[in-house]
């Protein structure tokens, strides 16, 4: 909900994908923007705006915290998952 509020301007919209700095909004991909594109797509864009946007190499937290985490694997939409679920492959540049 708080995210919400940095997306003034931009109609709701399920899925959305922002990227947020600063409380600004760098990137975002709402339903139309998605619809037709494959998740790799999907993933080069992120991609992309992670490349141009963020200044330090990831993870964010201390790698043992980060190696401990379990990928979220499921979500309330009844959208398909693109490919029938299968791990998403993001060409490397």
């Amino acid at each position: 909900a708080q995210a919400r509020g940095y997306l003034t301007g931009y109609q709701p919209s399920s899925p959305c994908i922002a990227l947020l700095k600063d409380k600004q909004v760098l990137g975002i991909l709402q339903r139309h923007d998605i619809e037709n594109k494959s998740a790799v797509e999907v993933a080069t864009i992120l991609k992309g705006w992670f490349d141009q946007h963020c200044e330090k190499e990831g993870p964010s937290i201390p790698r043992d915290q980060f190696e401990k985490l379990t990928p979220y694997s499921g979500c309330g939409s009844s959208i398909p998952m693109a490919g029938g679920g299968m791990p998403i492959q993001v060409p490397k540049p």
